[in-house]
């Protein structure tokens, strides 16, 4: 019964998070072709739920290299594991942000993010072009994003890595 509680509270959180910020924009008819890439975001996690202890993961897209700005693309959770394809504007430079974090805690109990991190690497979309990206590790003991061309493999020779100041989680 309480892991059915935990795993509710860890939805709910989720949802409540997921509408915290706008999702990353697609214009509007946009199709995969030679004005769009798609890049499809992957969950990087082994497992995302034990006792007490809920492990998310969340995607964002961006123009800037400023997480607040880019719209949420996908958030993975226990419940939520399914792949997500997201579309990007062909030879416009694009900012990907990934952000693991793990709470802990239980229902009627503060729960807290005891060990998290963030990832950003910005690269421009090729026209027709098809990326993977996945963050793995733990959020405990670090993570890495990886954004490479699904057909080949390779990242993107565009690929640059930027790094992220662990202060504090971004909200």
């Amino acid at each position: 019964m309480n892991s059915a509680r935990n795993r509710a509270a860890a939805a709910l959180l989720a949802l409540a998070c997921a509408g915290c910020v706008a999702s990353a924009p697609v214009p509007k008819g946009a199709v995969f072709g030679p004005q769009f890439a798609e890049a499809t975001f992957e969950l990087g996690l082994a497992d995302t739920v034990g006792f007490g202890v809920a492990t998310t993961q969340e995607y964002r897209v961006g123009a800037t290299p400023e997480f607040e700005e880019a719209g949420v693309v996908k958030i993975f959770t226990w419940a939520a594991k399914k792949p997500a394809p997201h579309l990007l504007e062909a030879g416009k430079p694009v900012v990907v942000f990934a952000k693991m974090n793990r709470m802990t805690g239980a229902p009627g109990i503060t729960s807290s993010s005891d060990a998290w991190c963030i990832n950003r690497s910005r690269f421009t979309p090729a026209p027709a072009t098809r990326y993977r990206v996945v963050q793995s590790g733990v959020a405990t003991e670090g993570c890495a994003l990886s954004v490479v061309e699904a057909d080949t493999g390779r990242a993107p020779a565009s690929l640059e890595v930027i790094p992220f100041a662990k202060t504090a989680p971004a909200k």
